[in-house]
């Protein structure tokens, strides 16, 4: 069962997302689920370092607009193209793939379809805004408290 954010209404999108077997970070990809999340998405990290098979379960049960991988590490590219490719080939026409992360250099973008790769979590901002035709909750206007924002400021 998904968890609904506090701040989503019944009617949101629902998103999911995390990151592949073989990669062990977790931040980016909660990150990504706190941007949503503030432009009032249902959406739900699912974990890291995820088998292909437990990613393929999730996008079948809950068959999200919008799932995201976030790719800081590759342990084995063959493979995870392989498995990423069965993703994409199977739910590619109903669910917008997002992708982004250190380690999707451009080689290996050449390599695999998707819907949009953010090199940054605005120009994820910037996907979502588009997907949906309205900027940021209200209550949630200022530069403050963008998640970008305070991401990068505690990173920096």
């Amino acid at each position: 069962m998904l968890f609904r954010s506090p701040q989503s209404p019944p009617e949101s999108p629902i998103a999911i997302g995390g990151t592949a077997e073989g990669d062990p970070y977790s931040l980016a990809s909660m990150t990504v689920e706190l941007v949503l999340r503030d432009h009032l998405w249902n959406a739900n990290s699912l974990g890291y370092n995820l088998p292909f098979e437990t990613l393929h379960a999730a996008i079948k049960d809950h068959r999200p607009k919008l799932f995201w991988l976030s790719v800081s590490h590759l342990q084995d590219q063959e493979r995870f193209i392989s498995g990423y490719r069965r993703l994409y080939e199977e739910f590619q026409g109903d669910t917008f793939f997002v992708l982004g992360g250190r380690a999707m250099n451009e080689e290996l973008r050449r390599q695999i379809k998707y819907s949009v790769f953010c090199d940054t979590l605005q120009h994820l901002e910037g996907f979502v805004e588009s997907l949906s035709g309205k900027g940021r909750s209200e209550e949630h206007t200022s530069e403050l408290q963008s998640p970008c924002n305070l991401v990068c400021r505690l990173l920096l």
